[in-house]
């Protein structure tokens, strides 16, 4: 089973990858885990910036396996 802290990780890497800027993050919202994610598997995550958050979703083959928010500090959501 992969780590929670390891897909929370990936999701940050992710968002900064495609806004191709580092985020601050100012903590974690709220998150919900669902369901494993094992190794090997491929998921499919999305993200949207809204006001001070970073929301995400992450699923596999239709299945969601992980939900929930960063808070962002301020700088961060320009």
């Amino acid at each position: 089973m992969v780590p929670g802290v390891v897909v929370l990780d990936q999701l940050v890497q992710a968002a900064e990858s495609r806004l191709g800027r580092p985020l601050r993050i100012a903590g974690l919202a709220q998150v919900k885990f669902l369901a494993p994610l094992l190794p090997g598997e491929t998921a499919r995550c999305s993200l949207q910036i809204e006001r001070a958050r970073l929301r995400f979703r992450v699923e596999r083959g239709g299945q969601l396996l992980v939900q929930g928010a960063f808070a962002l500090a301020a700088e961060s959501t320009g």
